[in-house]
């Protein structure tokens, strides 16, 4: 029986260790000729709490941190496909086990 590997999900944090989860990624998807899917899952609010010291969310702060986890999700993505095609990359919005989970 051989397996047949199609899509390789690899979710990043923008860490070191993402770096290397990347690696295995790339090598897993050349042996396979599968898709690699980068994501990044995030809790909107509870990321507006940590970064803010505010005691209540900012809408703006929120968006702006959306932006920016989707410009670094997006480097990320296109220094892969430099390596490796095809490459996705999808920013997700939940608690981050669960939206990795149902991704």
């Amino acid at each position: 029986m051989q397996i047949q590997i199609k899509k390789i999900l690899c979710p990043v944090d923008f860490s070191e260790c993402s770096e290397h989860a990347i690696e295995y990624a790339v090598a897993l998807g050349d042996a396979y000729q599968a898709e690699i899917k980068l994501i990044h899952a995030m809790d909107v609010a509870a990321s507006v709490f940590s970064y803010s010291e505010l005691d209540i969310p900012d809408p703006a702060f929120a968006t702006q941190l959306i932006e920016e986890f989707t410009r670094r999700l997006e480097e990320m993505a296109e220094k892969v496909r430099a390596r490796h095609e095809p490459v996705t990359s999808q920013l997700l919005h939940g608690k981050p086990f669960l939206e990795i989970v149902n991704c």
